[in-house]
Order: C-alpha cells, then structure tokens, then sequence
C-alpha cells in the first residue's frame, strides 16, 4: 500500500500535550478528506511525522494538498536504515532515472542514534549511483534529479518530489467563529479562518453563499453551515452568539470594514490589505484552480 510521510510546521513548536491535540486534529482532518473523495486510509504518528497509508493515489494527493496545517508531503518507498539497503535502492532509481551528463544530487537527514552521519551516508549513496551511472554529473546547486532519504530511527523513507501543502493550522483546533459567506470574497475570508485553525460556522448571506459553501466544503467538509441570513451585519451578529462564535469573518474591503458596527462578537476582516490581484488569485485557491502556493506568502501570513 502508498505510503504518505506528512511534515507540518506550526505545530512542530507546541507543547507536547498541545502537539498531540493538534496532530490529532490533523489525522481526523485528513481521513474527512478522504471519505469525501470515497477513500480510507490509516494513519501513523511518530516524532515530527505523520505517516499515511492510503491504496488510492489519486484521492490521497489531492486530500493532502487540501489539508490545512500541512507544509508538505511526499509519495515514499520505506526502506531498513541501512546504508546497504539505502545504496543499492538509489542504485536501482538511479538506473532508471540518470543518463549520461544528468545532474543529481543527493539529500539524506535523520533522527535518531546512528553509526553515521547525514553527510557520510549522503556520500555513500552518491558513489554508489555513479557506480551505476558513471556518466551522471553531482550538482547540489542545480540538480536535475533529487534523491531524497529521510532517515528516522530504525526506518528510513526514500522520496523524489517534496509536494506543498497548504500550511498553517489544523481547522478546528483554535476556536469557534462564524464566517459571512455570500461570494467569493466572503470564502476568501472563510478559508482563511479555516486555515489558521478556527472551528468556521458558515452563514450564507446575499447574495448567495451555496457556490462558496460547496468550495470550502472540499477543502473542509466537517464544514457546519448556518441557516441563511439577510444582508444586516448586526443579525449575523446576533446569528454567530447565539452559536457560540467568538467573531464574524468577513469579506469586506477597508471601506466597507471600517462602516462594520462595533460590537461583540466582533468583526474580521482578513482582507482589507490585500490588493484586488491578491484577493483574485486566492479566490481561484478556494475555488481549486490554483495551489495554495500560487498566493504570495505574505498574503498567507
């Protein structure tokens, strides 16, 4: 069955009791994901890692590049942390994968006790793939080919491609807040909660949410949805106490912020600073036309 190592970032620097809620947070997250695309998968969890086991390839690769509070993740072959064994796997991709002149390079780091350092072995196993392919270059800085070994404990994970993620927070780990959904800026807004953990209540308002919903849905489908409300911000207001949230996200520009009545629950707005280009490219993120990635990071931030 694939194997799946999952790296996050965020919640590499809680607490040990708060890692734990978080990563389990995670696994939950990504098994929904999962059942919304007609899958199953099981997961493992080890220091700064989780492992996902999941026969469905497809389902899986798009679960994880919706999966809020994961950095990156990559396709992995388990191997013995054995240098032997390390050696002659990259032997054999090597073969298949180098011709004459390629440029490859190299990238092996561990956890753990072992007889050898992270650079010794990266050195072993490129000899051992110019042993294979004599006529194949070494080129750390621009390498045409990346051999990636992971070496954690008695367990090492080989990989070739490091795929995104789209960072931040498992939703659902923070607290609860509602989220104003009545056009893309409004999921823009909604998204962008999700992403930094908060527990989102959808409200649809006008002029119609459903078409948004249905987007943030397939980036989190435990999503709650609120009964509709009107275009009054003070009854989404009264709409979000009653249910427990904390604040209101919004969608709104500086101008229409700043004409938000003040108030508690108060009002967020997430995309005041944003340029309306910025504002555009995120919304085709929420919409899945685009990977989270093709947003400027200081937009994600």
């Amino acid at each position: 069955m694939p194997v799946y190592l999952l790296r996050y970032g965020e919640i590499g620097v809680k607490s040990a009791i708060v890692r734990s809620r978080f990563e389990r947070k995670l696994g939950d997250n990504l098994l929904a994901l999962l059942s919304a695309r007609g899958a199953k998968g099981g997961i493992e969890r080890e220091w700064g890692r989780l492992r996902l086991r999941c026969d469905d390839d497809a389902a899986a690769s798009d679960a994880l590049s919706h999966l809020f509070g994961l950095v990156s993740w990559s396709r992995v072959t388990e191997l013995p942390a054995d240098p032997s064994a390390l050696k002659e796997h990259a032997a054999l991709r090597a073969g298949a994968l180098l011709g004459a002149g390629t440029r490859f390079a190299i990238r092996a780091r561990r956890t753990g006790e072992h007889a050898f350092t992270s650079a010794q072995v990266a050195g072993e196993i490129g000899a051992a793939v110019l042993a294979r392919v004599p006529a194949a270059r070494v080129d750390l800085s621009a390498p045409e080919r990346e051999f990636f070994f992971e070496i954690r404990d008695e367990r090492a994970y080989y990989y070739e491609s490091v795929e995104p993620g789209p960072g931040g927070l498992p939703a659902g780990v923070e607290g609860v807040a509602a989220a104003a959904v009545g056009d893309l800026r409004g999921a823009c807004a909604a998204w962008m909660a999700l992403r930094r953990g908060c527990d989102v209540l959808a409200l649809p308002v006008p002029p119609g949410g459903d078409d948004s919903i249905a987007a943030l849905r397939a980036w989190h489908p435990p999503l709650r949805v609120l009964p509709a409300a009107g275009d009054d911000p003070l009854e989404w207001r009264s709409i979000a106490s009653r249910h427990g949230a904390s604040a209101v996200f919004v969608g709104a520009s500086l101008e229409q912020a700043v004409a938000l009545p003040a108030g508690d629950p108060p009002f967020l707005a997430p995309l005041v600073a944003l340029r309306d280009s910025d504002v555009a490219r995120l919304s085709a993120v929420v919409r899945g036309q685009l990977p989270p990635y093709a947003v400027a990071r200081e937009v994600l931030a």
